[in-house]
């Protein structure tokens, strides 16, 4: 497996204000198509789900979710949680955080290694991480 190749035209792609399409921006920055790609495959109207961006990275020839070598059992603790570490400076992700304007489905960013994308119209690019309120990352890697 490989990393996604970033082809940078895409990025910085932004919603309409209060459009529901956040996660649709990002498949276009993730995958330089176009949200209207995304929504065709989608079938319905915004919001979409984290299951259709999966979906869609397969159509893609991608993989999106995450996977990790368990070393031995004992990496898991009594309630069989254990930690896993990603290296965000070389794998792009979408990433699931809570909405500022309180939508109860979140909102979708794009990492590419490098900075945030935020499709928001209200919110500059580049900004940090940690001043998300991050609930999932997904790192997306090429089959």
């Amino acid at each position: 497996m490989s990393f996604i190749e970033l082809d940078k035209q895409n990025l910085g792609l932004k919603q309409n204000s209060g459009d529901k399409r956040c996660l649709a921006i990002v498949a276009a920055m993730a995958f330089n198509t176009t949200p209207e790609d995304f929504e065709l495959f989608c079938l319905h109207e915004p919001p979409y789900s984290e299951w259709e961006f999966a979906h869609y990275a397969f159509k893609k020839q991608a993989i999106c979710g995450f996977g990790f070598d368990i070393q031995q059992q004992k990496d898991f603790n009594d309630n069989f949680n254990m930690t896993v570490t990603i290296n965000l400076k070389e794998i792009p992700c979408f990433i699931a955080v809570e909405s500022e304007a309180g939508e109860p489905m979140g909102h979708a960013i794009y990492w590419d290694t490098k900075q945030v994308w935020d499709p928001n119209p209200m919110t500059p690019n580049g900004r940090s991480l940690d001043s998300y309120k991050i609930k999932r990352i997904y790192p997306i890697i090429k089959q």
